[in-house]
């Protein structure tokens, strides 16, 4: 015996278009300018409210651009407090990169070296990436530093 089995073609059209409509209600769900868990550095890892994983991670940050700032002897700040644009990017693989204000950097070209060295630091540290919807995300941060 043989069966013929005949299907219409509206049928998986409108399966599509429902499925292409469900992932667009979902994607406008997301709220695409937070994360479910900053990235977190080793040290920080037993902190649990979500606002002190940030201010851990960003310590430990500050930390390290400090320990290589007062190392250099060669950089020469003016009398005073400046202050410094820094950026740092985490990637999802958990891999950080460090940016000095272009500006100050020119002004300043030892703390090219300072950024290089902190870099590495906290590369060499465990560092586990944000966190959104289960899946690790690349976030970038931007913040002023006060050197002394």
């Amino acid at each position: 015996m043989c069966f013929l089995v005949c299907c219409s073609c509206d049928l998986v059209i409108k399966q599509r278009i429902n499925l292409e409509d469900t992932l667009a209600i979902e994607l406008a769900e997301i709220d695409w300018q937070s994360v479910d868990t900053y990235p977190t550095f080793g040290v920080c890892s037993a902190v649990l409210e979500k606002e002190d994983q940030e201010v851990c991670f960003l310590s430990v940050i500050t930390q390290s651009i400090q320990k290589f700032v007062t190392q250099e002897t060669s950089l020469s700040l003016q009398k005073g407090q400046q202050r410094v644009g820094v950026s740092i990017m985490v990637s999802a693989d958990g891999l950080p990169r460090l940016k000095f204000d272009e500006a100050f950097v020119d002004q300043y070209p030892e703390l090219q070296a300072i950024a290089e060295k902190s870099q590495n630091d906290l590369a060499g540290q465990e560092l586990t990436p944000a966190i959104k919807r289960g899946l690790p995300v690349q976030i970038s941060y931007a913040f002023e530093l006060t050197l002394k």
